[in-house]
């Protein structure tokens, strides 16, 4: 029996199941990425924004769904949310999407709780690379 695949749009999914679905989706990936999609997830400001749920691709395949972030595809110049915005460029970052801040500057000014989640997602990359 073949499976049945169908395309949704994560505007179509409520934040939990989207959250579900991106996790689904991380399984799998390089390490880095999949860092990178919990802490977006972890984080939770980016799956509210639909200017980022454009970059989310969203399949249905038999029952379950599962969704990806399509990093290539974010282009936000600045946001009004400082931290979120810095927790993206991290996301993005650890992704391996090239843009202009150092490392250094993503963690600057972070509050605790995005501080926290930032070196969450480092130690996954750092405990996972290890031999």
């Amino acid at each position: 029996m073949a499976a049945t695949f169908e395309t949704l749009n994560a505007c179509d999914l409520d934040t939990e199941d989207l959250k579900a679905a991106l996790l689904a989706g991380a399984e799998g990936t390089h390490v880095s990425v999949r860092a990178a999609t919990q802490l977006i997830v972890e984080h939770g400001t980016w799956l509210e924004e639909d200017e980022f749920l454009f970059a989310i691709r969203v399949l249905r395949v038999g029952e379950a769904e599962v969704a990806y972030i399509d990093w290539g595809r974010i282009d936000l110049d600045d946001w009004h949310d400082q931290g979120a915005y810095q927790i993206l460029l991290m996301a993005l970052y650890l992704a391996g999407v090239q843009h202009n801040w150092c490392l250094e500057n993503i963690f600057r000014n972070l509050n605790d709780h995005e501080t926290l989640l930032a070196c969450r997602a480092w130690a996954r990359v750092c405990a996972e690379s290890q031999p």
